[in-house]
């Protein structure tokens, strides 16, 4: 099959999203020949040195939109100017890629007319490439389409009811032209099942990790080592967690490493000693590192209106055969995943205690030589090749069907 997939994130770009594009584009190319349609700084079509099957077609935005995207070198002041006028815009219902969809609408169109495609995938956030391919369908409605959600639309908590509304009406026109959602976890399919009854295939297509290293058999360190891996933002902070270390700090001997690009939080005097700050890693010197702690730490918060929230982190957690200290929602898919494996701890972000039992609990297991981690059967189910062949196999069923004459 010719695919083209549908994304403003991808390479040279960092982030989640751009991983789990980036996987998508890799693993599918194994099997099929796909073609990426992405935001670049310039437009140019690049062949991808990975593998001959995987192109890369980049189309700029306008200028002055290239100026409102977050980058890791801007000072506290410009991020904050930058998320005023995005705050604004947002309002408004202006969307900052409306010249890259009208743009890269045109040159989808011209692949496509070169030579045809079978398939095209697009991922939401943004909108747009949802938009995008809705337009595209207007004139070639042949072509099958899946809608990939990393994130909840309409029924996002976060955004305004006007925007709730807004992005409700995109739903419904998903609902008429997709033969496929997917998405990151059941509890978001779920809400996509209820928000969009036409659509008959639904699948859970994990992030999951994307290495191939083999973690050392190595002895334990010296003292109890405790890593984390990743950025601290809105809610998402490790203040009841180093409110539990100060609390035992007599009572375990243990270290802190936390590997970030950006420290936005503040260390407690009675932890200096034993936290310690490491600059940005690229993703196999993460991988490697995480391999050398005794247990890794998972903090998301809670979000009684949202559930389905995984952290791409804890597969490359799980992915090491290392315990995965969760300090989560009890109730999410999180816990969940590391209750079903075996392979860590579980406790209530919120509720100290919990967590310093946690603390206890995997610091005596540490003591007498146990480390939990799930079966190496359970962890290659979680590599990002493993769940990208799922979307191959969904791909493949829907065009036997549209090929049959079969309905989807």
């Amino acid at each position: 099959m010719k695919i083209a997939l549908v994304t403003t994130f991808f390479p040279p770009a960092n982030g989640v999203a751009v991983n789990r594009m980036h996987a998508f584009a890799r693993y599918l190319a194994e099997k099929h020949e796909v073609v990426v349609v992405t935001l670049g700084k310039h437009d140019a079509l690049v062949p991808a040195d990975c593998c001959k099957n995987f192109t890369t077609c980049y189309v700029r935005n306008h200028r002055v939109m290239e100026y409102l995207r977050h980058h890791p070198a801007d000072t506290r002041l410009i991020h904050h100017g930058k998320s005023a006028v995005n705050l604004v815009m947002a309002r408004l219902q202006l969307s900052r890629f409306a010249m890259w969809r009208r743009r890269a609408l045109r040159q989808l169109k011209q692949l496509h007319c070169q030579h045809p495609f079978d398939a095209i995938v697009s991922s939401y956030m943004p909108v747009d490439t949802h938009l995008l391919v809705l337009e595209f369908l207007k004139s070639y409605a042949g072509v099958i389409w899946i809608a990939d959600m990393r994130d909840e639309m309409s029924r996002n908590p976060h955004i305004s009811r006007c925007e709730q509304q807004r992005l409700r009406r995109v739903e419904l026109a998903i609902d008429q032209h997709a033969m496929a959602v997917t998405s990151v976890s059941q509890p978001i399919l779920d809400d996509f099942r209820k928000l969009m009854p036409n659509v008959l295939r639904f699948e859970q297509i994990r992030n999951g990790y994307d290495h191939d290293y083999s973690p050392p058999l190595r002895p334990f360190n010296t003292r109890f080592c405790i890593g984390y891996f990743g950025s601290f933002y809105g809610n998402r902070k490790p203040h009841t967690f180093f409110l539990a270390l100060e609390q035992l700090c007599d009572e375990i001997d243990m270290e802190i490493h936390i590997a970030t690009q950006s420290v936005n939080f503040d260390v407690p005097p009675a932890l200096i000693r034993r936290v310690h700050l490491h600059g940005f890693l690229s993703y196999q010197q993460s991988v490697e590192m995480m391999a050398t702690m005794d247990a890794n730490l998972l903090i998301l918060p809670k979000l009684p209106e949202f559930k389905g929230v995984f952290s791409g982190k804890i597969f490359d957690y799980i992915s090491v055969y290392r315990p995965v200290l969760a300090v989560v929602d009890p109730d999410d898919v999180a816990a969940d995943l590391v209750r079903e494996l075996g392979c860590g701890y579980v406790a209530d972000v919120d509720e100290v205690e919990q967590i310093k039992s946690m603390l206890r609990q995997a610091h005596a297991d540490w003591l007498q030589g146990q480390i939990k981690h799930g079966s190496p059967a359970q962890v290659r189910q979680l590599h990002r090749r493993v769940q990208v062949q799922k979307l191959s196999a969904l791909l493949c069923s829907l065009h036997d069907d549209a090929s049959s004459g079969k309905p989807a």
